[in-house]
């Protein structure tokens, strides 16, 4: 008769061991983080140092005569930041599983338009003439969002929560980004932000100088803040 031993065997082991390499490889690959840091920075301030002149003239002129250049700038910087996340997420497809290889892609993401805002930064500097610091211009790079494009809240809320399947959940996630489109378009966003101090009613000078540009211009204001 043959004789039946048993083996005990830890079924949990290949789990950790897979887990540890994964994390291993998730942090040699977020590397490519700073990596993507030094590029975009070199590569958007040889950009701002060959597009961007100094302009003599007020402020008024600088700004009107250097919006073009500025505009070149972000729309080639904001380029230059995206193709460092699109390679580490394709390039890494084969390498690391969905959540590590988003992880490092957000993280190559953020670093490169961290490098890409240092740059507008020194930019706007230039063309005002005077010390923006980053806290600053980031500060202000965050309040736009909400004051000049809450749309795009909505567009990136949504989209992120949208379900794969086209259910009851979709439809009714779809009526209610629908009805946040509708209520941002009014302005809503702007009442936090009051009630914060981050923008407040403008000057009777501003004012003025608003409802002049409006009358000449055919276009009336719903309000006018700094």
């Amino acid at each position: 008769m043959g004789t039946t031993v048993a083996i005990g065997l830890d079924v949990a082991q290949p789990s950790r061991l897979a887990a540890e390499v994964v994390r291993d490889m998730t942090l040699r690959a977020l590397w490519l983080a700073p990596a993507a840091f030094v590029a975009v920075l070199g590569a958007a301030a040889l950009l701002a140092g060959w597009v961007v002149r100094d302009v003599d003239g007020p402020w008024t002129e600088r700004a009107r005569r250097t919006y073009p250049m500025r505009r070149v700038t972000t729309i080639v910087s904001t380029f230059l930041a995206l193709v460092p996340a699109l390679l580490a997420y394709f390039g890494l497809g084969r390498v690391l599983p969905g959540r590590a290889r988003l992880l490092v892609t957000f993280a190559v993401l953020a670093a490169a338009l961290l490098a890409m805002e240092i740059v507008r930064a020194r930019v706007e500097a230039r063309v005002h003439r005077r010390p923006i610091s980053l806290l600053r211009w980031l500060a202000f790079k965050t309040t736009w969002v909400p004051i000049l494009a809450p749309h795009l809240l909505v567009a990136f809320a949504s989209a992120a929560l949208l379900p794969r399947a086209f259910d009851a959940r979709a439809i009714a996630l779809a009526l209610a980004s629908l009805a946040a489109l509708l209520v941002s378009a009014t302005g809503v966003l702007w009442l936090p932000l009051r009630a914060l101090g981050v923008i407040r009613p403008a000057p009777a000078r501003v004012v003025a100088a608003v409802e002049a540009a409006a009358l000449r211009d055919g276009v009336r204001p719903r309000a006018i803040h700094l």
